[in-house]
């Protein structure tokens, strides 16, 4: 209600003063998230290797739940 107010009054420095907000705001997440796609983009190629149980990978399924 505040902001609808603000933007329907003719009093353009408090417009002008909440745009700044928003524009503040707004670069600050921007910010954040490229910072957050760097650090994906960094770890991607250096995810750590998974342990693999071989009786698994080569269909031993005794340590499988039984379904019924």
């Amino acid at each position: 209600m505040i902001m609808d107010a603000t933007f329907a009054s003719q009093e353009e420095e408090g417009r002008a003063h909440l745009l700044k907000i928003m524009q503040g705001f707004l670069a600050s997440e921007a910010a954040k998230h490229a910072q957050k796609e760097k650090s994906k983009a960094n770890t991607k190629g250096k995810q750590a290797p998974t342990d693999v149980d071989m009786e698994e990978l080569v269909g031993n399924t005794d340590g499988f739940a039984d379904s019924g």
